[in-house]
């Protein structure tokens, strides 16, 4: 049972294999998979920045704190 005749069937096939669909296709799924991966690179290289900063802000913190009770036993600032 089929809801279409075979002639039609093998007529569409023909068509669809000479369509511009088909012809573009290949290289429309490459830019789109090439697109994909720059965004992925891009997120790693945006990724790589953030653990950098985040690294060298962790790093300033415990010499902040430090200098800041340092200053506070010296009385430049109030104590609370």
């Amino acid at each position: 049972m089929s809801a279409e005749p075979a002639k039609h069937i093998e007529v569409w096939l023909k068509e669809t294999r000479s369509s511009i669909w088909h012809n573009l296709r290949p290289p429309l799924f490459m830019l789109v998979g090439l697109l994909f991966l720059l965004v992925i690179f891009s997120a790693n290289i945006a990724f790589d920045s953030i653990i950098t900063t985040l690294a060298a802000v962790l790093g300033v913190l415990p010499m902040l704190i430090t200098n800041l009770s340092s200053l506070r036993t010296l009385e430049i600032l109030p104590k609370d």
